[in-house]
């Protein structure tokens, strides 16, 4: 991809980049193997064994909705910016985006370059197509950030924890909020908000004489925010159902697994899986399985369940990954900025 060009800097970032990359998958697989190794493979086999399959047919309808609504929301953003491209061809392409992400270790953020450069093949220019997937992007943090807050007072009001804990929890929540608020200040008032943070953080450097195109990609970012209040509160409505969507798509899949839990339960266990990704290592390999025995152990749930949980989540994301490196061979993509 050509949109920006290379520099010995970026080239010395790439290498690396490699090699974090190397050493993250091979912390991974230690964890992986530690995990599996204390819960046993027998108490895992049996566990799957119990799943029903009427269950796991409506698991697979939620998740097929789950991700149609996703893509409803990045295919509105892109029209509200004048361009509309088929529904479905879209849906591919994201596809695309998150197989580089899973694979990536950057907080499931890795693949919004393949998307916007998918899209520049549908004519679309480069900073047209990077904005809308920074204002996808924009819209889904402000929707976690919401969730986040409600998250740390349930979790204080319901648990008993240490003061170390929870200090720990209104801290991070209240960075997480604090960096959106900033975003939205920035925004509202006309102002660039991610072309001053890299310069605060001299990461401007690395796009060199790219950096006049990341302005009017932000410019385009600006406009949405500022001047299509209706679009904006649609996606945003449109985030709220995505929510309660992954609400059903773990709660039937604990269901497959024989168990019934609460809402509350099924919030927590989320939240779980969205640390895991957090963490940068590759396809959060052994954080998920690690973070999600230790969560159903608290929860008493039994640490088997919270591996056989984590066991669905990755064979889910793992077909999707496949598929959405499919898409990539298909089209021909070689270079990634």
């Amino acid at each position: 991809m050509e949109e920006f060009g290379e520099s010995p800097r970026r080239s010395a970032f790439k290498m690396k980049r490699s090699t974090q990359l190397a050493l993250a998958f091979l912390i991974g697989f230690v964890l992986i193997i530690i995990v599996y190794r204390n819960i046993g493979l027998l108490n895992l086999v049996k566990t799957l064994a119990a799943t029903s399959l009427r269950l796991f047919l409506l698991y697979v309808l939620i998740i097929i909705t789950l991700l149609n609504l996703l893509n409803f929301r990045w295919w509105l953003i892109l029209r509200s910016q004048g361009h509309t491209i088929p529904f479905f061809k879209m849906l591919s392409y994201r596809m695309a985006g998150y197989a580089v992400s899973y694979v990536t270790p950057s907080a499931h953020i890795g693949g919004e370059p393949v998307r916007a450069y998918l899209l520049k093949r549908e004519k679309i220019p480069f900073s047209t197509a990077f904005s809308s997937v920074l204002i996808d992007r924009s819209v889904d943090l402000t929707t976690n950030a919401f969730f986040s807050v409600l998250g740390c007072v349930i979790v204080i009001i319901n648990f008993v924890l240490t003061p170390n804990t929870i200090l720990l929890a209104i801290t991070l929540t209240a960075i997480f909020v604090l960096f959106i608020f900033l975003f939205y200040y920035n925004v509202l008032r006309g102002k660039g908000f991610f072309i001053p943070l890299f310069r605060f953080l001299k990461l401007n450097k690395l796009f060199g004489r790219n950096e006049k195109k990341l302005e009017q990609i932000e410019s385009n970012l600006i406009k949405f925010f500022r001047h299509k209040k209706k679009e904006f509160l649609t996606t945003f409505l449109l985030s709220l159902i995505i929510w309660a969507v992954m609400f059903l798509e773990y709660k039937f899949a604990l269901l497959m697994l024989g168990f019934n839990v609460s809402w509350l339960q099924v919030f927590l266990i989320i939240a779980g899986v969205g640390i895991a990704y957090i963490i940068p290592i590759p396809a959060a390999l052994g954080i998920l399985e690690a973070a999600q025995v230790s969560l159903f152990t608290i929860l008493n749930l039994g640490g088997a369940i919270g591996l056989a949980l984590s066991l669905i989540v990755r064979l889910k994301d793992t077909i999707f990954t496949i598929i959405g490196f499919a898409i990539l061979f298909f089209f021909g993509v070689r270079r990634y900025p």
